[in-house]
């Protein structure tokens, strides 16, 4: 009997440290692909239809993470605490802000 409790115990505990998992944690976001949409006021909606209700509008600024691709015309997406769906042509991948000042290459000195 207290081989049994012990295995039980054993196959359980995984299950409920993965259930734990939050979110917004680091782990989370690492799977995401930082991008942006394409131009102000892309819709994003509670359901990948554009019937659905719209859950709000984003801008070119905001910070959207792409989670996954849920087929060819929509992506899945969060925005801040709110997840939803965005059509898949309206965003990007988040542009690379360029340096403010330019690289200055470094050469060694001949002699």
């Amino acid at each position: 009997m207290k081989n049994l409790l012990i295995i039980i115990l054993l196959i359980t505990l995984p299950v409920v440290g993965f259930a734990q998992t939050k979110k917004g944690s680091a782990d989370h976001k690492r799977k995401c692909i930082e991008a942006q949409v394409i131009t102000d006021d892309v819709k994003m909606y509670r359901q990948a239809a554009t019937s659905s209700e719209i859950l709000t509008s984003l801008k070119t600024s905001d910070e959207v993470l792409f989670l996954r691709k849920h087929n060819n015309h929509w992506a899945v997406v969060t925005v801040g605490d709110k997840a939803g769906y965005v059509l898949y042509g309206e965003i990007t991948n988040r542009a690379v802000p360029t340096p403010t000042q330019p690289a200055i290459a470094l050469q060694k000195k001949r002699k």
